[in-house]
Protein backbone atom coordinates (compact mmCIF):
# COMPACT_ATOMS: atom_id res chain seq x y z
CA UNK A 1 0.00 0.00 0.00
CA UNK A 2 2.83 2.42 0.89
CA UNK A 3 4.53 1.64 -2.42
CA UNK A 4 1.35 2.39 -4.36
CA UNK A 5 0.85 5.66 -2.47
CA UNK A 6 4.47 6.70 -3.10
CA UNK A 7 4.21 5.93 -6.82
CA UNK A 8 0.93 7.85 -7.04
CA UNK A 9 2.35 10.92 -5.27
CA UNK A 10 5.50 10.94 -7.40
CA UNK A 11 3.38 10.57 -10.53
CA UNK A 12 1.15 13.47 -9.54
CA UNK A 13 4.17 15.64 -8.68
CA UNK A 14 5.76 14.93 -12.08
CA UNK A 15 2.51 15.58 -13.94
CA UNK A 16 1.65 18.83 -12.14
CA UNK A 17 4.89 20.78 -12.42
CA UNK A 18 3.61 24.27 -11.81
CA UNK A 19 5.73 27.15 -10.61
CA UNK A 20 4.66 28.39 -7.20
CA UNK A 21 3.57 32.02 -7.30
CA UNK A 22 2.72 34.01 -4.21
CA UNK A 23 -0.91 35.10 -3.87
CA UNK A 24 -0.69 38.68 -2.59
CA UNK A 25 -3.52 40.31 -0.66
CA UNK A 26 -4.16 44.03 -1.11
CA UNK A 27 -3.09 44.58 2.49
CA UNK A 28 0.27 42.88 1.78
CA UNK A 29 0.72 44.85 -1.43
CA UNK A 30 -0.03 48.14 0.35
CA UNK A 31 2.34 47.34 3.22
CA UNK A 32 5.19 46.36 0.85
CA UNK A 33 4.71 49.33 -1.52
CA UNK A 34 6.50 52.65 -1.26
CA UNK A 35 3.84 54.16 -3.51
CA UNK A 36 0.21 53.27 -4.27
CA UNK A 37 -1.33 55.27 -7.12
CA UNK A 38 -4.01 55.31 -9.78
CA UNK A 39 -2.30 55.91 -13.12
CA UNK A 40 -3.02 56.21 -16.83
CA UNK A 41 -0.44 55.08 -19.43
CA UNK A 42 0.74 57.84 -21.77
CA UNK A 43 3.61 56.19 -23.67
CA UNK A 44 5.82 53.09 -23.69
CA UNK A 45 9.32 52.77 -25.06
CA UNK A 46 11.90 50.00 -25.27
CA UNK A 47 15.03 50.27 -23.18
CA UNK A 48 18.19 48.18 -22.88
CA UNK A 49 18.00 47.50 -19.13
CA UNK A 50 18.93 43.97 -18.08
CA UNK A 51 16.43 41.94 -16.05
CA UNK A 52 17.30 41.38 -12.39
CA UNK A 53 15.68 37.92 -12.39
CA UNK A 54 18.07 36.10 -14.77
CA UNK A 55 19.54 33.92 -12.01
CA UNK A 56 16.15 32.18 -11.69
CA UNK A 57 15.56 31.83 -15.44
CA UNK A 58 16.57 29.20 -17.97
CA UNK A 59 16.48 31.90 -20.65
CA UNK A 60 19.17 34.48 -21.48
CA UNK A 61 18.99 38.27 -21.34
CA UNK A 62 18.25 38.32 -25.10
CA UNK A 63 14.97 36.53 -24.37
CA UNK A 64 13.57 39.51 -22.47
CA UNK A 65 12.66 43.04 -23.47
CA UNK A 66 12.76 45.91 -20.99
CA UNK A 67 10.22 48.74 -21.26
CA UNK A 68 9.75 52.09 -19.58
CA UNK A 69 6.14 53.26 -19.53
CA UNK A 70 5.33 56.85 -18.67
CA UNK A 71 2.11 57.44 -16.72
CA UNK A 72 -0.05 60.34 -15.69
CA UNK A 73 -0.72 60.13 -11.94
CA UNK A 74 -4.44 60.55 -11.23
CA UNK A 75 -4.57 59.77 -7.49
CA UNK A 76 -1.95 59.13 -4.80
CA UNK A 77 -2.97 56.84 -1.92
CA UNK A 78 0.49 56.26 -0.45
CA UNK A 79 3.93 57.73 -1.08
CA UNK A 80 5.42 60.89 -2.47
CA UNK A 81 4.35 60.71 -6.13
CA UNK A 82 2.94 63.97 -7.45
CA UNK A 83 -0.14 64.22 -9.67
CA UNK A 84 1.48 66.98 -11.73
CA UNK A 85 4.62 64.94 -12.53
CA UNK A 86 4.82 61.95 -14.90
CA UNK A 87 5.70 58.63 -13.31
CA UNK A 88 7.95 56.09 -15.08
CA UNK A 89 7.69 52.35 -14.46
CA UNK A 90 10.21 49.76 -15.63
CA UNK A 91 8.70 46.42 -16.67
CA UNK A 92 9.61 43.46 -18.88
CA UNK A 93 8.11 41.18 -21.52
CA UNK A 94 9.49 38.27 -23.47
CA UNK A 95 11.44 39.35 -26.55
CA UNK A 96 10.33 38.39 -30.05
CA UNK A 97 12.68 35.37 -29.81
CA UNK A 98 10.40 33.67 -27.26
CA UNK A 99 7.13 32.22 -28.52
CA UNK A 100 5.92 31.16 -25.07
CA UNK A 101 7.29 29.76 -21.87
CA UNK A 102 6.10 26.82 -19.81
CA UNK A 103 5.36 28.05 -16.27
CA UNK A 104 6.54 31.44 -17.46
CA UNK A 105 6.45 34.92 -16.06
CA UNK A 106 3.45 37.10 -15.33
CA UNK A 107 4.59 40.14 -17.29
CA UNK A 108 2.35 43.19 -17.50
CA UNK A 109 1.48 45.22 -20.60
CA UNK A 110 -0.23 48.58 -20.44
CA UNK A 111 -2.85 49.66 -22.94
CA UNK A 112 -2.51 53.23 -24.07
CA UNK A 113 -5.92 54.77 -24.67
CA UNK A 114 -8.29 55.57 -26.02
CA UNK A 115 -9.69 52.04 -26.10
CA UNK A 116 -12.97 51.13 -27.70
CA UNK A 117 -14.78 48.03 -26.43
CA UNK A 118 -16.99 45.89 -28.60
CA UNK A 119 -19.11 42.96 -27.46
CA UNK A 120 -21.57 40.48 -28.92
CA UNK A 121 -25.15 41.20 -27.90
CA UNK A 122 -27.19 38.07 -27.21
CA UNK A 123 -30.88 37.65 -26.46
CA UNK A 124 -31.88 34.23 -25.11
CA UNK A 125 -28.46 32.92 -26.16
CA UNK A 126 -28.84 34.03 -29.77
CA UNK A 127 -26.42 36.59 -31.24
CA UNK A 128 -28.18 39.82 -32.21
CA UNK A 129 -25.14 41.77 -33.40
CA UNK A 130 -22.45 43.79 -31.69
CA UNK A 131 -22.46 46.81 -29.44
CA UNK A 132 -19.63 49.33 -29.26
CA UNK A 133 -19.01 51.45 -26.18
CA UNK A 134 -17.40 54.89 -26.30
CA UNK A 135 -13.63 55.07 -26.14
CA UNK A 136 -12.03 55.41 -22.72
CA UNK A 137 -8.53 55.59 -21.26
CA UNK A 138 -7.65 52.56 -19.08
CA UNK A 139 -6.46 53.39 -15.58
CA UNK A 140 -4.55 51.18 -13.19
CA UNK A 141 -4.25 50.85 -9.42
CA UNK A 142 -0.50 50.30 -9.00
CA UNK A 143 1.57 49.07 -6.04
CA UNK A 144 5.14 50.27 -6.61
CA UNK A 145 8.65 50.43 -5.15
CA UNK A 146 11.10 53.27 -5.80
CA UNK A 147 14.18 52.50 -7.89
CA UNK A 148 17.52 54.20 -7.33
CA UNK A 149 17.26 55.90 -10.75
CA UNK A 150 14.01 57.71 -9.84
CA UNK A 151 11.78 55.26 -11.70
CA UNK A 152 9.40 52.77 -10.16
CA UNK A 153 9.01 49.00 -10.37
CA UNK A 154 6.22 46.57 -9.42
CA UNK A 155 6.20 45.67 -5.73
CA UNK A 156 5.81 41.98 -6.66
CA UNK A 157 8.98 42.10 -8.78
CA UNK A 158 9.61 42.23 -12.49
CA UNK A 159 9.10 38.51 -13.19
CA UNK A 160 5.60 38.36 -11.69
CA UNK A 161 4.49 41.97 -12.12
CA UNK A 162 0.79 41.33 -12.80
CA UNK A 163 -0.34 41.20 -9.12
CA UNK A 164 1.03 44.73 -8.63
CA UNK A 165 -1.49 46.20 -11.09
CA UNK A 166 -5.29 46.23 -11.23
CA UNK A 167 -6.99 47.70 -14.27
CA UNK A 168 -9.69 50.07 -12.99
CA UNK A 169 -11.48 51.16 -16.14
CA UNK A 170 -14.50 49.30 -17.34
CA UNK A 171 -17.28 49.83 -19.83
CA UNK A 172 -19.26 51.76 -17.19
CA UNK A 173 -16.44 54.29 -16.80
CA UNK A 174 -16.73 55.16 -20.50
CA UNK A 175 -20.06 56.89 -19.96
CA UNK A 176 -20.04 60.45 -18.59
Amino acid sequence: MKKLLTITLVGIACWAQARLVRNWTQAELTAAADTVVVIEALSTEKTDLEPDFLKNSKLSKEDYQAWVTTFKVLTVFKGSAKTEEPLKIVHFTYSDRVRGSYNGAQFVRFTIGPVEREAMVKVNGVGQGTATWPAYHPTWLAYLKHCKNGRFEPVTGHYDAVPSFYEQSSVRSAFP
